[in-house]
């Protein structure tokens, strides 16, 4: 029985583990001016202390200011993005250099992020941090000993941005234990032909590709054009660029073809869009549009071509309702009616939806067989609903309050539904629920809106609080054990 008290007691204290946001994130440089925000104490109050000591005293040296944030969790968001997000909330660095780095440890995702802000992306590249990780603070958490991997960890970039010797010599180990292009290009095609191989397999049992004529709208590649553009492509050009013994062309080359890739997806989600005008509902081919619309995703990765594309694709994709259509009789083209020459088209009932714009009709006419289309859509903002008699979209509710509720009686609500058109009316009750008395809530995100003296805001990011106003493009790396 003892036994189980205290599995409830972990239990209740695991599933009331703190999860932060970057808002709640304690900002001690605005605290105490200090540089190791530790909330859950994660390590020894000693060890805060001499990490406090040691990197105020590179900022004295070098101005370079790093972050040390220890975290319990951060619930799902991705150390990456979490960290992107603190680094530019706090503004860690000084403004014209950007010498700033954020070192993130988060327990629950056993994961340690570095951060590095543009200045230092050339002193503490990708792969310099990576090796840091695993070679001075993942062996020591693995062990438990998280105090001592932070504190190696530290000294190391410490040694690395203050002595420009030992950087040195730290990059030309790195650059030795390092495999060749010829080996790197190796390891790419075994590894994306491995990886495309199973997605490969996956699309096929998920029915991903279809032997016939896809359903439109459809963005979906047939089985040999996916091979070729996703497998046989890549591997092939990784091979022939690796012959140049050129990092510059090998990876340019690569950023080139995917972006092309990108490109032609998009065009293939377009033409497919327009040709499906007239077969698919236009809000369907909007929603497959709106669907597809990563462009601002893709602009984080390769912001040429696609920082410029967006603009044009929702362009598109907000003038479906007036392309012309493609005549299902003739394949002719098909012109828009005039709003003028509409109401002879339509019926009394289309005509009233109009009146009241719950709903808007197209008509087209095809140019050479002179058949026509009347498409409908409807108006999300008048909130109307097919009326259950006359099938017009007019019918409309609104509620009523005939008996508040309190904290001892239940309340009354009545709901009127009638037809603009037929004036045919529903009436229904409801109740109320009891009105439960207010307890009082402990919000640390409240809290840390009323406290601006000890905590940051969004709306503070560009002046960084005591920070530098330092900003990061995304480099670094991240490690998990």
């Amino acid at each position: 029985m003892k036994n189980c008290f205290w599995l409830f007691i972990l239990i209740a204290g695991l599933a009331h583990a703190q999860t932060y946001t970057i808002q709640t994130v304690p900002n001690v440089r605005l605290i105490d001016n200090t540089y190791v925000s530790d909330p859950d104490s994660r390590i020894g109050s000693e060890t805060v202390t001499q990490l406090n000591q040691k990197l105020a005293t590179l900022e004295q040296l070098t101005t370079a200011q790093v972050a040390v944030v220890l975290l319990t969790s951060i619930g799902t968001e991705t150390d990456v993005d979490f960290a992107q997000n603190l680094f530019r909330l706090w503004s860690i660095g000084n403004s014209g250099n950007d010498n700033g780095l954020l070192i993130l440890y988060v327990e629950d995702q056993r994961v340690i992020r570095f951060h590095t802000g543009y200045g230092l992306e050339g002193i503490l590249p990708d792969v310099i941090c990576k090796r840091i990780q695993q070679q001075y603070m993942i062996p020591k958490f693995r062990e438990g000993n998280i105090d001592a991997g932070m504190l190696a960890g530290v000294e190391e970039v410490i040694k690395i941005i203050s002595n420009p010797e030992y950087a040195s010599e730290v990059m030309a180990q790195e650059s030795a234990a390092r495999s060749s292009l010829e080996w790197f290009v190796l390891i790419f095609m075994i590894a994306w032909f491995v990886i495309l191989v199973t997605v490969f397999l996956i699309n096929l049992s998920t029915g991903f590709f279809n032997s016939k004529e896809p359903k439109l709208p459809s963005a979906a590649l047939s089985i040999g054009q996916w091979l070729l553009l996703m497998i046989v492509a890549p591997t092939g050009l990784a091979y022939l660029l690796g012959l140049t013994n050129s990092w510059i062309l090998l990876l340019g080359g690569l950023y080139v073809y995917f972006n092309l890739l990108v490109v032609a997806k998009y065009k293939r989600i377009i033409n497919r869009a327009l040709n499906a005008l007239g077969k698919s509902k236009s809000d369907e081919v909007q929603k497959f549009m709106k669907e597809h619309n990563s462009w601002s995703e893709w602009a984080m990765l390769f912001p040429l071509p696609f920082a410029f594309l967006g603009r044009g694709y929702k362009k598109i994709m907000q003038g479906l309702r007036t392309h012309p259509r493609k005549c299902q009789k003739c394949s002719g083209k098909m012109a828009l009616i005039p709003e003028v020459n509409k109401s002879n088209r339509l019926t009394e009932q289309q005509q009233f939806e109009e009146k009241i714009q719950s709903i808007t009709y197209y008509i087209w006419q095809c140019n050479s067989c002179d058949s026509s289309l009347i498409e409908k859509n409807p108006n999300d903002k008048k909130y109307y609903a097919k009326c259950p008699k006359c099938g017009t979209w007019a019918f409309q509710s609104t509620q009523k309050t005939l008996k508040k509720p309190t904290l001892d009686e239940t309340g009354l609500l009545v709901k009127v539904s009638k037809c603009k058109y037929c004036n045919h009316t529903v009436e229904s009750e409801s109740t109320m629920p009891m009105l439960q008395k207010r307890q009082r809530v402990y919000d640390s995100e409240s809290s840390s809106n009323d406290n601006d003296s000890s905590w940051s805001s969004s709306s503070d990011s560009d002046s960084g609080g005591s920070w530098g106003g330092g900003d990061s493009g995304g480099g670094g790396a991240s490690s998990r054990w």
